[in-house]
């Protein structure tokens, strides 16, 4: 899922051409994880990763799943205790598997609270979730279109809870920095997708993205922070 439009791409069809030329695929979850369902080893891709604070979990912890071939292929990136089988003056071995790439002191609590997170998502359901959020979209984009100085970014036919948009001759900053004033949480800027807004030949976005704890009342605060953008600078 994109972090940006909320497109729903099919990872099963770019993972088959992938196979086909011998091309490793690396899937970013982090956007998805948390909305849709995800069946790794069904998917079959070579490496998966989500972070926690997307799940409803704590920063600073996420999930790389990789098959086994290439935990083999690939040196530890970092040193400490616990991902070595020897050393001396003159080399060192590394444990084998996994136990490679964990060095030192585990981030214990955080996996407790991502496990938690998890635990929090399964038992709502994800189907639920994503029935909540992309009818709180599909609500907020018929809103947000009847005001014509709002831009929405692209629509995807296959569109998860994630949108974003622009207001004419407001800076994405600028906007995000008053809606923030007024409670209201979204991101502005690239969104680390600083090669998609450069193909859709705009200069950053803000991003609304919607989750188990928002209703409609949070729709129309959002437009009402909207209509103050455009009071301040008299859009």
């Amino acid at each position: 899922m994109s972090n940006v439009t909320g497109s729903i791409s099919s990872l099963e069809e770019i993972i088959e051409i992938a196979k086909k030329h011998s091309i490793p695929v690396c899937v970013d979850g982090t956007q998805g994880a948390a909305h849709l369902e995800v069946d790794v080893k069904k998917l079959d891709c070579d490496f998966y990763a989500f972070s926690g604070h997307k799940m409803y979990g704590p920063t600073g912890v996420g999930l790389l799943a990789i098959k086994y071939k290439w935990l083999e292929v690939f040196e530890p990136f970092i040193g400490g205790g616990g991902m070595i089988d020897h050393v001396s003056k003159k080399d060192i071995a590394y444990a084998r598997g996994v136990w490679k790439m964990e060095a030192g002191t585990m981030p214990t609590a955080q996996v407790i609270a991502l496990n938690e997170s998890v635990n929090f998502i399964n038992k709502i359901g994800k189907e639920n979730i994503t029935k909540h959020e992309i009818a709180l979209t599909q609500i907020a984009l018929e809103k947000l279109r009847s005001n014509n100085a709002v831009k929405i970014i692209a629509s995807p036919k296959n569109q998860g809870g994630v949108f974003s948009f622009n207001i004419d001759q407001i800076h994405s900053h600028d906007v995000s920095t008053i809606l923030d004033q007024e409670g209201i949480a979204v991101r502005g800027g690239h969104h680390c997708c600083q090669v998609l807004h450069e193909v859709l030949k705009i200069n950053s976005s803000v991003r609304v993205s919607f989750g188990v704890y928002n209703n409609e009342e949070d729709i129309d605060v959002l437009c009402e922070g909207i209509k103050k953008c455009q009071k301040i600078f008299k859009k």
